[in-house]
């Protein structure tokens, strides 16, 4: 299941400076609901990078939720 829309995504992307491959790996785990596994073989980044890349989205992500004290 999706985490985040298109749109949190690119905000979100653009903060943190995120590049390729992660941003394509990241993008189909938390847009396109897409497994991990098959975001790793569709870009080839490694498992490590693919969760310390998924891991800052989602700190970010809820960074920008607690700074508008918005629930998820």
């Amino acid at each position: 299941m999706p985490e985040l829309t298109k749109k949190q995504f690119d905000l979100i992307a653009k903060m943190i400076q995120s590049k390729e491959p992660p941003k394509s790996a990241a993008y189909l785990v938390l847009v396109k609901g897409k497994t991990n596994r098959e975001a790793m073989a569709k870009t080839g980044i490694s498992p490590q990078s693919l969760s310390n890349t998924l891991g800052r989205y989602r700190r970010t992500h809820l960074s920008i939720l607690a700074a508008y004290e918005i629930s998820d």
